[in-house]
């Protein structure tokens, strides 16, 4: 098939070995990636390019992802933000890491993704076309190239969205590592009441998926994962003054907010067959100490449940310091 096509190219890393990182490679895409593909009608057109968004602090995360898959680079950006990028930007890249996710798209961004399955097929048939002036050194030059690059890559078959169960591979593991959050919350009740720690998996994605002209509801996808861990799917308004224009704009997004014990073990019965990659493991990690302990006490009341919470709440999320990848190898075995 072709997603084995991987094993034949040549490469130290034998990324075909990762195939079964597909699924959470495209949530991760989904999720924080872009896709873009110029126009046809372009003369100037150029080749498709994907580039993944990730926090300044995973950066030690995009870059063992970028070595063990053999593909893109990793430009630092945090002059600009708390951000860096994985660039895919070669064609035989972007083969490769169509290759590794072709099939296991769920959201409308499949749409982009059947474009630059489109243009890649469309070089290697307009290739057979071509004819060159051998006595021009850069005709020379450019046919060489395209056939280097033509030994690398072959016919990608357009497969559809992945209508397969969401807890049966590791889609929304990426999705979450790019766009979840896993809450530990401290509410200080009346002097009545003790503190209570809250404890929430939550998702927020914007309700319409925009690509040019074309626009295409989230809904779908998000109920999807509000049933697989038995919760209800909310939806809110933002409105924001555009700066030196006199109109509102209104985002509009969808919530998938876990909060009750029972359906938060659902999630950590998901996570922990499908771990998360990023630091937000780290995060997930003490979040399920939590949970458990909770769990442990049947409140979440008890003091000893309080004192955790408080603990744990001092190196979490955006205030944790310390982060080590010791456990991204584990974890990236576990899903093959």
């Amino acid at each position: 098939e072709n997603k084995n096509k991987l094993s034949t190219l040549n490469n130290n890393n034998n990324n075909n070995n990762y195939n079964k990182l597909g699924p959470y490679l495209a949530g991760l895409i989904e999720g924080d990636g872009s896709i873009f593909i110029s126009n046809n009608q372009n003369r100037n057109r150029y080749s498709p390019k994907i580039y993944i968004v990730f926090n300044l602090k995973d950066k030690g995360f995009a870059e063992y992802l970028c070595k063990i898959l053999d593909i893109g680079q990793i430009e630092d950006k945090s002059k600009k933000g708390n951000y860096i990028l994985w660039t895919i930007t070669t064609i035989e890249d972007v083969y490769k890491l169509i290759n590794l996710v072709n099939g296991y798209f769920r959201t409308p961004k499949h749409e982009a993704l059947i474009k630059a399955i489109d243009w890649i097929n469309n070089y290697i048939k307009e290739s057979k076309r071509l004819k060159y002036d051998l006595k021009n050194p850069l005709m020379v030059y450019n046919k060489n190239k395209r056939e280097e690059i033509l030994s690398k890559i072959s016919l990608i078959p357009v497969l559809g969205l992945d209508n397969s169960k969401l807890g049966s591979n590791g889609w929304l593991a990426g999705f979450t590592d790019a766009d979840g959050n896993f809450s530990i919350s401290l509410s200080l009740n009346s002097k009545k009441h003790n503190p209570r720690i809250n404890l929430s998996y939550r998702l927020e994605i914007t309700k319409v998926y925009k690509n040019h002209n074309t626009y295409i509801s989230t809904y779908n996808i998000l109920m999807k994962i509000a049933t697989l861990f038995n919760t209800g799917l909310y939806s809110r308004e933002r409105k924001e003054k555009l700066i030196n224009q006199d109109r509102i704009k209104v985002y509009g997004s969808y919530i998938v907010s876990v909060n009750s014990v029972q359906n938060l073990l659902k999630v950590k019965e998901y996570f922990n067959k499908y771990p998360l990659l990023s630091s937000k493991y780290l995060d997930y990690k003490d979040w399920e100490l939590m949970l458990d302990t909770i769990k442990l006490y049947n409140s979440s009341t008890n003091i000893k449940c309080v004192k955790l919470g408080k603990r744990l709440r001092l190196n979490y999320n955006s205030t944790r310091k310390d982060i080590t990848w010791d456990y991204l190898k584990g974890n990236i075995i576990n899903y093959k």
